[in-house]
């Protein structure tokens, strides 16, 4: 799993659409589409529900998103520790399972 398909997951439930996601991202629908259902498969549970509107949410995928989420911004904040003054340190909470 790579974290640039977190922040993938992460627009398609922004924008409740896998093609509006796919147009924002610069990916082909089809391509964002399998890397969803491959993201699943690993993951062992469906996070979206297709309908003919778009996509929603399944509770599992709910409770995964708000993971993810947290997962995307603790990474975005170690990545900010190459940026900040070497004295200067930040406690991360790590989440694990």
């Amino acid at each position: 799993m790579r974290l640039e398909h977190l922040r993938y997951l992460l627009e398609i439930n922004k924008y409740h659409s896998i093609s509006a996601a796919a147009q924002k991202l610069y990916l082909g629908q089809t391509t964002l589409s399998a890397i969803v259902k491959s993201m699943e498969q690993e993951l062992g549970f469906a996070i979206f529900e297709r309908t003919h509107n778009g996509v929603q949410k399944t509770p599992e995928g709910e409770d995964a998103l708000t993971i993810i989420r947290e997962i995307v911004c603790r990474f975005e904040d170690i990545q900010q520790l190459g940026t900040q003054n070497s004295g200067f340190s930040k406690p991360i909470p790590v989440i694990t399972s």
